[in-house]
C-alpha cells in the first residue's frame, strides 16, 4: 500500500471509529442537547468517511473497514463504562478520551505522510479539525 492508500484508510478508520463510538453513547445518552451534538458527530463522521472512501475509489482503491475485534472491544468498553453512569457528564468525559486518541494518532499520521497527496492531506486536515472542534464541543458537557 502506497502513503496516500494507507493515509485515507487511516482516515476511514478513524472516521468510522468516531461515527461508531458515537452512536453507541447516543443509544444512552438522556439529555437532548448532548443527544442533538452527538447526532452532529455522527454526520460529521459519516462524511469524512464517505468522503475518504470516494477518493478510495478514485484512486482505484477499496476501503478497509475497522476490524470486527476493534469494533467489538469498542463497544464492550463503552457498554462498561456507560453500565452505571449515563450522566452527560459522564459520556462527554467518554467522548473527549476517545476523541484524544483519536486528534493524537492524526496528528502522528499528518506528520509520518507529510508527502501525501495534497488533497489526501486536506481530507486529514478536514479529519483533525473537526474532531478538536468535537473536543471542544463536549467539554462543555462536562
Amino acid at each position: 500500500m502506497n502513503g496516500n492508500a494507507e493515509l485515507l484508510n487511516f482516515i476511514y478508520q478513524n472516521a468510522e471509529m468516531g461515527e461508531e463510538g458515537a452512536s453507541k453513547v447516543l443509544e444512552v445518552a438522556k439529555e437532548e442537547e448532548f443527544s442533538k451534538v452527538l447526532r452532529e458527530q455522527v454526520s460529521g463522521y459519516s462524511g469524512i468517511r464517505d468522503e475518504a472512501a470516494r477518493m478510495m475509489g478514485e484512486r482505484g482503491m477499496e476501503p478497509k473497514h475497522i476490524g470486527r475485534m476493534k469494533k467489538f472491544t469498542a463497544d464492550v468498553m463503552i457498554d462498561m463504562k456507560t453500565m452505571t453512569d449515563t450522566t452527560t457528564a459522564h459520556l462527554a468525559k467518554m467522548m473527549v478520551e476517545g476523541g484524544t486518541m483519536g486528534i493524537t494518532d492524526a496528528i502522528q499520521k499528518e506528520k509520518e505522510y507529510a508527502q501525501a497527496d495534497e488533497e489526501v492531506l486536506k481530507l486529514m486536515g478536514k479529519l483533525r479539525k473537526f474532531e478538536e472542534k468535537s473536543q471542544e464541543t463536549m467539554k462543555k458537557f462536562l
